[in-house]
């Protein structure tokens, strides 16, 4: 989670002076760190729910045990949050801001609620 907070602050800093900056730039890298945050989020909430002895749902996530596969998970989250802020910084065209804070607004909460969801299942 830490290296997620890192990479987000990273790239909230970054400005590429090639692309003439919109209003939504800053919009786009706030939702593209939060989007990175809600995914360690939900990394946290997976593993303590596995601790607890409940079973992973996804399939692709899932071991043959049910136990979730926290190697892939991590990995996976982490590659979404490094190709969003990534995408976000190098693939600019007309209203690609708006498109990309749109893109990880929606990330940021699909991740939210796994996260709420994988909370109510340890209770």
């Amino acid at each position: 989670m830490k290296c997620t907070l890192l990479l987000a602050f990273l790239f909230l800093t970054v400005h590429d002076a090639t692309v003439a900056a919109t209003k939504w730039v800053w919009m786009r890298r706030a939702a593209t760190a939060a989007a990175c945050v809600a995914a360690g989020a939900d990394a946290v909430t997976t593993h303590g729910f596995a601790q607890r002895g409940a079973v992973e749902l996804n399939p692709l996530y899932r071991s043959s045990g049910g136990q979730p596969r926290m190697g892939l998970l991590i990995g996976t989250h982490t590659a979404v949050c490094a190709g969003s802020l990534i995408a976000g910084e190098k693939l600019r065209f007309r209203g690609s801001d708006a498109v990309w804070t749109a893109t990880s607004t929606a990330l940021a909460a699909q991740y939210l609620k796994a996260s709420a969801a994988n909370t109510r299942v340890g209770r």
